[in-house]
């Protein structure tokens, strides 16, 4: 147990330690199969979980984190403490699992580092170097995630339950589930493709050669995209849905057949099929030109296409 002041827990698989972060006390636990640390009496106390050579788990709601192995040959919890870290540096193929609590939380990943926090910092809650990402947002609030590409290819898959941004090759794996919003940015190198899935209602499609957004029309569930090379939109589960594809600066092109709508140029390629509706906007410049025929969606044109 804690003390009133500034307390410290370091949780390893072979040893843990609860001291005062002055040196005023120290309390050492070896060799014990299970330890539970709690955070009640006051005070910034922080905590810090480290995995083993093998397979491990960190387990992080609002209340606790957890660090144990799929062997469960060590448990490591704190409870309360006002900033929980767990870091996966030892070895092994290690999974991290985080929970927001019932107000506004904000989950932010890179491939890398990952952080689920209260908005006001009611909890916060860090992940380092898991292999997998899992944050979960079930617990109420209006819930936010932003997440982070690598410098090599990565994709970005959107749908109303969940976005995840991974790594082409495995490297990484975000994972956001039920959030309100979730914005995935592409922004340090890499070919970087997303896709993006409407919900069964109304939704709502916009591209432009920097960013796309796909949202439903009632606000069920809002998915943003910056920075990425290819972003491929798909309305396959109802609703009325509606797209439009914005040029950019320099010449574009627009290619339309069937159910599909490609708007492209230097540096961008926006898809969307499947939609009821596509507007096309050529009003940034350049010279753009339109090749549609055979439609199977109704379609506008805004600006000047040749």
């Amino acid at each position: 147990y804690d003390s009133a002041g500034d307390d410290r827990f370091t949780g390893r698989p072979e040893s843990s330690q609860l001291a005062g972060a002055a040196g005023e006390y120290n309390n050492v636990a070896d060799g014990f199969d299970r330890v539970f640390a709690f955070s009640t009496e006051g005070g910034n106390d922080l905590a810090y979980l480290y995995d083993s050579v093998g397979n491990d788990q960190f387990v992080a709601r609002s209340i606790y984190g957890l660090m144990i192995d799929d062997g469960s040959t060590y448990y490591n919890y704190a409870s309360t403490f006002d900033q929980v870290y767990a870091y996966s540096t030892a070895g092994g193929y290690d999974s991290a699992y985080l929970y927001d609590g019932a107000t506004n939380d904000l989950f932010t990943a890179t491939p890398t580092e990952s952080l689920l926090r209260g908005e006001n910092n009611e909890f916060y809650n860090s992940a380092s170097n898991f292999e997998r990402v899992y944050a979960f947002a079930n617990g109420g609030g209006t819930d936010s995630a932003s997440l982070y590409d690598s410098a090599n290819d990565d994709e970005f898959i959107g749908t109303p339950n969940y976005g995840l941004l991974r790594g082409t090759n495995g490297e990484f794996f975000n994972y956001a589930g039920n959030f309100e919003s979730v914005s995935a940015y592409a922004t340090n190198g890499g070919l970087d493709n997303a896709y993006l899935y409407d919900g069964a209602t109304d939704d709502l499609f916009v591209g432009r050669p920097d960013y796309g957004v796909l949202q439903a029309q009632n606000g069920d569930f809002y998915h943003y995209v910056g920075g990425f090379e290819r972003v491929s939109a798909f309305a396959t589960a109802g609703g009325n849905d509606q797209a439009d594809l914005y040029d950019s600066a320099l010449d574009d092109d627009l290619f339309g057949r069937n159910n599909y709508a490609l708007l492209y140029g230097l540096n961008f390629r926006n898809l969307a099929q499947g939609f009821a509706m596509v507007r096309a906007h050529a009003e940034n410049g350049g010279t753009d030109v339109l090749n549609i025929d055979s439609l199977d969606y109704v379609f506008e044109q805004y600006g000047n296409w040749s």
